[in-house]
């Protein structure tokens, strides 16, 4: 997932309207990754079936967990084109962009797809269950081209899907973001106007063109920061959005993005803990899944009762926490230092 922290000469620059240090956007890709992890936990099914009631309060509150994804994508469409302008990315630039991207999120997607290779692997050896290898299936992975398949092959785990949305948006930023940011605002008016009518277009919810309003609130923000775009014709932008999501997305969508815009312009949050649950969210959002769900699996059959099953979700939470930490030290951490050495300017 996008990440982005400007250097405090950046702030002199005049560059931006405002302060151009948001360290709100740490705290909150740290809750986004929560939300998912809680979507997921909630709706554990394990041997004895689902953890929780399915018509109870606890799983209805559990569905909007999911929402955390759309205030991801909400995120990358601010901090993509924030960096792109940071570098002074051009066209010629496409291949380092590109190349910077790819060094800063496949290292640990690949290092987590491993981990369930092999813990499928031992699991399978002992139930004496097929084994998941399959060498196609991990070069499709490697290409994000699972959704090309026609459901022929499924992702290795299931919130691999977001992060092939997301590299199709860098291809898509890769080669718009000139006009993006293009002085003459007819140019940025038909960037804006594509990504909010993209659903119009194709509907499949593997692609980019479904997300595409999310991502729009993150240029929204963009370009006012930037100084191309004023507070009224902001919130235009941002009614325009709501309404294309109250036809295309479920409303909690709508509220979920919307706090989340709001978020990014007016709290300003700069704390020991946002930070730091800021820089594990992506390796958190990678493990939670593998480390979570199978300490639930082991446990959640041995408890029955409501306050147990809550106890056991938070202790997942925990507990994916502090590995997914190491995760984020061992693997995120030196990609992610690899990356910011590639410079666009």
């Amino acid at each position: 997932m996008a990440e982005f922290v400007l250097s405090p000469c950046m702030i002199s620059s005049g560059q931006f309207r405002s302060s151009s240090y948001f360290p709100q956007i740490n705290l909150l890709r740290g809750i986004a990754a929560v939300m998912v992890s809680i979507f997921h936990y909630i709706y554990f099914t394990g041997k004895e079936g689902n953890l929780f009631y399915e018509q109870g309060m606890t799983h209805a509150i559990g569905t909007y967990g999911c929402q955390g994804v759309y205030i991801f994508f909400v995120i990358s469409g601010f901090v993509i084109p924030l960096s792109m302008h940071k570098g002074n990315y051009r066209i010629p630039l496409i291949g380092k962009f590109l190349l910077k991207r790819s060094i800063r999120i496949e290292p640990p997607y690949l290092a987590s797809m491993v981990v369930i290779l092999l813990i499928s692997s031992y699991f399978a050896h002992i139930w004496n269950l097929p084994y998941p290898f399959d060498l196609t299936k991990v070069l499709l992975h490697i290409g994000y081209l699972i959704p090309f398949t026609g459901g022929k092959y499924e992702w290795y785990n299931i919130l691999y899907w977001t992060l092939a949305v997301e590299f199709q948006y860098y291809l898509a930023m890769a080669f718009l973001y000139p006009l993006l940011s293009h002085k003459n605002r007819i140019w940025r008016y038909l960037v804006l106007l594509l990504f909010l009518f993209a659903p119009l277009l194709y509907t499949n919810p593997a692609f980019l063109p479904l997300f595409a309003p999310c991502f729009l609130l993150g240029f929204i923000l963009f370009l006012f920061y930037t100084g191309k775009m004023e507070t009224p014709e902001m919130l235009i932008w941002l009614f325009a959005v709501g309404t294309m999501n109250y036809f295309y997305r479920d409303p909690s969508v709508i509220i979920s993005t919307s706090i989340a815009f709001f978020f990014i312009w007016k709290i300003r949050t700069d704390t020991w803990v946002g930070n730091r649950l800021g820089d594990i969210s992506y390796s958190y959002y990678l493990m939670h899944g593998i480390i979570g769900s199978n300490f639930l699996f082991f446990y959640s059959s041995v408890y029955d009762s409501y306050p147990v099953k809550i106890a056991l979700v938070l202790s997942a939470i925990l507990i994916s926490i502090m590995l997914s930490t190491l995760f984020w030290w061992l693997i995120e951490r030196p990609s992610k230092n690899w990356s910011h050495r590639i410079k666009l300017h």
